[in-house]
């Protein structure tokens, strides 16, 4: 999964990364995957507090065949003194 995440001019970041979880764990048309119901959230702190395009990887191992997993990328960042919490569209894979 690969994102790139940017912010408006004057933002600031407090949080970049991406959130995943396993189709054992989520169903796409019961929740929206976020941060606080994801597996997985990973953050990537290099980019806190600036505000520059921020990209962002990660490889899952050890998946079983037949499995899905989804992810989406997500980003906090404060503008005008107001927290603001974007998420990225809802990717999926099934492993081979």
């Amino acid at each position: 999964f690969v994102a790139y995440l940017t912010v408006p001019e004057g933002g600031v970041i407090s949080k970049a990364g991406l959130v995943a979880s396993s189709s054992a764990n989520y169903n796409p048309s019961t929740a929206v995957l976020t941060s606080s119901n994801a597996d997985y959230v990973k953050s990537l702190s290099t980019a806190v507090g600036k505000s520059v395009p921020v990209s962002y990887t990660w490889n899952k191992t050890k998946v079983n065949r037949g499995a899905t997993w989804y992810a989406r990328a997500y980003l906090v960042y404060t503008l005008d003194g107001t927290e603001h919490t974007i998420y990225g569209d809802l990717v999926s894979i099934t492993a081979e």
